[in-house]
């Protein structure tokens, strides 16, 4: 039996479904209904890229907090880590595999929703994205290849004293 990917469940879903499932769990994009409804039609119509990649969600509770989450990232089998995914492209995104365990525990809108939430958080043009992206990498690869003196010089670290100074500033506004 072949395995199914993202984008298999996103061509088994009715759009109208999947809407309302992503505002009832992420009701302040309620007003981007257009760009979504894009970007659903955009992963069917990819050819998708599988490799060894899985799509997980997990619901998240913080302890103490009531800033509980979904948490949308990639694993692989015999890998104990999890990947951030909001950053691939989007044919990879239409070829993550779909593992039986998701599919028992979430329902075919929720994975949707989910996902088009995920992979539209850092915009909703994927050429955007990637710019982003790879300026973020080539930022990563210049501050690796720096000097001792070139990273004392431009890299700035944030001590304690600066949170100090901060609420003294706000103790000062009250």
């Amino acid at each position: 039996m072949k395995t199914k990917i993202l984008q298999d469940i996103f061509a088994e879903v009715k759009w109208e479904k999947v809407w309302k499932t992503l505002i009832e769990f992420y009701p302040s994009q309620s007003y981007k209904e257009k760009v979504y409804f894009e970007v659903f039609w955009k992963i069917i119509g990819k050819v998708p890229v599988i490799d060894d990649m899985y799509l997980d969600i997990s619901y998240i509770e913080e302890e103490n907090s009531e800033d509980n989450y979904y948490d949308v990232c990639g694993v692989r089998d015999g890998d104990d880590n999890s990947y951030a995914i909001e950053y691939i492209p989007w044919d990879e995104w239409a070829g993550l595999k779909i593992n039986e365990k998701l599919k028992w525990e979430y329902e075919k809108e929720e994975i949707v929703a989910h996902s088009l939430y995920e992979l539209t958080y850092c915009g909703f043009v994927e050429e955007e994205i990637q710019a982003r992206f790879k300026e973020i990498m080539d930022d990563i690869n210049e501050i690796e290849n720096m000097t001792e003196e070139e990273l004392e010089e431009r890299i700035v670290t944030v001590d304690d004293n600066l949170f100090n100074d901060v609420d003294e500033l706000v103790k000062d506004v009250k």
